[in-house]
């Protein structure tokens, strides 16, 4: 007889299969069967807000794009046209309604690029007895596969739960710093086409990204802060919940301008809850382990801001904290790059690693978030199944602001460098003492000499020797 876990598995995983259908047809129909054979990526959705949405897609040539919408059960259809051709088209749609249901279709010239559907968000602050949940993962990466497997299930989890909100990646779209166009596609937009027709995304730049050109150019929104040059951090706001995307991969010398600019985001009113998200994890037990020098710069002003919880990639694994100085921090980067697991010693404040493919849903109310990760069950889908879940009270019992003291400079392009310039440094100086070393205990010419005479005369001669 199965247990109640196991009984509660096999409810979700029917769950699930049975919404994929509904998923599919919310989203636009069968896998690419909405998209215009000269659609190279999307279309897709960026920067939601209650009165908009931007859509974007790539086409295989250049030409003039345009966009259609409707809203919910209005008769009327409205349109926004590029002013000039181009490969890449952003259009951003306005005066929509707060809270409310939109079909969307786009177009290369008069050719169809595919339908969307956008939920528009409530005001903001604005809050349901339903609860939102919105959807996170990260690290698709290297295998399209698994990735269209955790991509699937999570829009099969957005129709179950009704809620089509959007989807937070952590970072590390592509397999490498110089992946390119076409491996952006391969790797990423191909394997999530379906849910980005449904949810629109919310990016976080990854060190795959390198330079971030391949970045920007596919997530020109939402566009960060005039007064942090370089970078890709953006706050985001839905509803009662505020997201501070932080880029780890900003120019050095910029730490004050950018802690100013995150703790000025978070004081901000209208915020019951507030989210961090940033590519490498400031607690980690993988194979990268903390970022220490980022967490020691950002930490105090997390704590200061009285953040609930902090989503990152990089480690592609599952792990979560122990509430540490109030705040629960997340590793989801299980959605492509090679699994890893843990190291040999387990930290005081790690409370849970899973060495598995997933995505995370969180629900906030009034008075609690709830997250829960689910993976595939068996590893091979199509089903997912529930294996941690857990509550965040609104309140944190965060300490006092002021009380955690910063370190590092947190703000450094490539944040490998540092260490290795340290690294070869220290090589070169123990390289230095040894040979010094060996140089002072090395017996000159003359000294072995006289040490060879001076035995051959104490010793008496051993005829023995000569034969």
């Amino acid at each position: 007889m199965l247990n109640l876990r196991g009984q509660f598995a096999c409810i979700l995983a029917s769950a699930f299969l049975a919404a994929i259908p509904a998923a599919r047809k919310a989203a636009g129909g069968e896998p690419g069967e909405s998209v215009h054979a000269d659609v190279q990526a999307g279309p897709y959705m960026l920067a939601p807000a209650p009165d908009g949405v931007t859509v974007c897609w790539l086409s295989g040539k250049e030409c003039v794009g345009r966009v259609r919408w409707q809203a919910e059960a209005a008769a009327a259809w409205l349109e926004a046209k590029e002013a000039r051709a181009a490969r890449f088209h952003a259009i951003r749609i306005k005066g929509l309604s707060p809270d409310a249901e939109h079909r969307i279709e786009a177009f290369s010239g008069d050719a169809p690029a595919g339908a969307l559907a956008y939920r528009s968000p409530p005001g903001p602050g604005a809050e349901t007895a339903a609860g939102m949940s919105f959807f996170v993962y990260g690290d698709s990466q290297a295998r399209p596969t698994e990735h269209a497997l955790i991509a699937g299930g999570l829009l099969a989890e957005a129709q179950r739960l009704q809620q089509f909100t959007f989807v937070l990646h952590l970072g590390d779209f592509a397999s490498k710093a110089t992946s390119s166009e076409a491996e952006w596609i391969r790797q990423f937009f191909g394997p999530a086409g379906d849910l980005l027709r449904r949810l629109p995304i919310l990016p976080v730049r990854g060190n795959h990204e390198g330079d971030g050109e391949m970045y920007r150019r596919f997530f020109p929104e939402p566009s960060p802060p005039p007064e942090l040059p370089g970078g890709c951090d953006y706050r985001f706001d839905y509803g009662p919940a505020r997201f501070l995307v932080l880029d780890r991969y900003a120019p050095g010398g910029t730490r004050e301008a950018r802690l100013k600019w995150a703790g000025e985001a978070l004081a901000a009113p209208g915020a019951r809850w507030r989210f961090g998200a940033v590519h490498p994890p400031p607690y980690s037990n993988g194979a990268h382990g903390s970022d220490l020098d980022y967490r020691g710069c950002i930490e105090p002003t997390l704590v200061a801001g009285r953040v609930h919880a902090v989503f990152s990639g990089h480690e592609h694994n599952y792990e979560r904290t122990r509430p540490t100085y109030g705040i629960t921090y997340l590793v989801s980067g299980g959605a492509g790059g090679s699994l890893g697991g843990p190291r040999r010693k387990t930290p005081e404040w790690l409370l849970r690693f899973e060495k598995t493919r997933h995505f995370l849903t969180v629900t906030v109310t009034a008075d609690k978030a709830v997250v829960r990760a689910l993976r595939p069950v068996g590893g091979q889908g199509p089903a997912f199944e529930e294996f941690d879940s857990f509550e965040i009270p609104a309140d944190c019992g965060w300490p006092p602001a002021g009380s955690i003291v910063g370190s590092g400079d947190g703000f450094v392009r490539w944040p490998g460098i540092a260490a290795m310039v340290a690294a070869i440094g220290m090589t070169a100086v123990l390289v230095v003492l040894v040979v010094r070393r060996a140089v002072r205990r090395r017996p000159t010419i003359r000294d072995s000499s006289r040490k060879a005479q001076a035995v051959s005369a104490s010793q008496p001669l051993d005829p023995s020797s000569h034969l």
